[in-house]
């Protein structure tokens, strides 16, 4: 039944996620090769943007923070109907066709390589990572200063303006199809946060961000290094790569805790449940149809029509 190519390959050879509703992740994704096919300007950034937007309404995300560098982004998000594998598959088709169709190729435009997924279980790590991804360009030390970014990202103002309109590329889409005109994109305040007001998070963010480029540039300044500069990286070639090698065959967290007590809990839950799993499959492959999979699966739930067990 399951000898149909990709799918079988799925069952069989990658380890199941556990997509619960209301979480909230980061998810990272590279270009292929690594290769600058993110490089900033105003197309590229009204390309993403449209698509985040159109993704984001497609499966209703909460966004709340997003940065795109010239070969991967970042975007912390709640996932409110656990439909994120859903979010990550529009978002990066439709990006991959428009940047393809701006730069006439054909190829792959993502890294074959899955891309990370970070559930973020408390406040402190959901800020941590926003501090983090808004940080991207310096700690790359392109600029000294995360507003020369030219890149597609939240600025702190965003949080308190409400939608923005993202108009249709011109790339790509035709004149008279399905996709709308406008699309309104918002960044929120992440749920876990709503003992503040908006102003209070901002606030408590930029000092944050601050403080963490601060930190940057007195190192760099200690080392006597000066940062790339915006100019040098508009002057790279979409298929130049960085000078930095990545490491292979590293391990891929799926969760993120400073507190060791919580992390090993993440750890012992997603044992069980890739377990309860795998004994669930197992049964379903025997020709039990009736059998439940445990809560936040995702795949077999949604192309197989399982039944799952409800979330205790």
């Amino acid at each position: 039944m399951f000898d149909n190519g990709n799918k079988k390959e799925e069952l069989e050879m990658t380890q199941p996620r556990c997509i619960i509703p209301n979480r909230t992740y980061m998810v990272t994704h590279r270009c292929t090769q690594r290769q600058f096919m993110l490089k900033p300007d105003s197309e590229t950034n009204q390309i993403f943007a449209y698509c985040l937007a159109y993704a984001v309404k497609k499966t209703n995300m909460k966004i709340h923070y997003y940065m795109v560098m010239s070969n991967h982004y970042h975007c912390i998000l709640t996932d409110p109907e656990g439909k994120l594998p859903e979010f990550v598959e529009c978002l990066h088709k439709l990006v991959a066709k428009c940047m393809n169709a701006k730069y006439g190729r054909w190829e792959n435009f993502w890294s074959t390589y899955r891309y990370d997924l970070l559930f973020l279980p408390t406040r402190e790590e959901v800020l941590g990572k926003i501090v983090y991804a808004a940080v991207n360009p310096v700690r790359a030390w392109l600029v000294d200063d995360s507003e020369q970014w030219l890149g597609l990202r939240t600025k702190l103002t965003d949080y308190q303006r409400g939608p923005i309109m993202i108009k249709k590329p011109a790339v790509y889409f035709r004149d008279n199809g399905d996709m709308p005109e406008e699309i309104p994109l918002e960044v929120e305040v992440p749920p876990m946060f709503d003992d503040m007001s908006k102003g209070e998070f901002v606030a408590l963010l930029g000092r944050m961000i601050e403080e963490a480029e601060e930190q940057k540039r007195n190192e760099e300044r200690k080392a006597n290094r000066k940062p790339m500069g915006i100019k040098r990286v508009l002057a790279q070639s979409i298929y130049d790569t960085p000078e930095s090698f990545e490491p292979r065959r590293r391990i891929i967290p799926k969760f993120a805790s400073k507190d060791k007590a919580l992390r090993l809990e993440m750890i012992r839950m997603n044992r069980a449940f890739v377990e309860e799993y795998k004994i669930a499959l197992g049964e379903f492959r025997a020709g039990n149809r009736e059998v439940l999979f445990p809560p936040g699966t995702y795949w077999m739930k949604r192309f197989m029509g399982v039944k799952c067990r409800p979330w205790a």
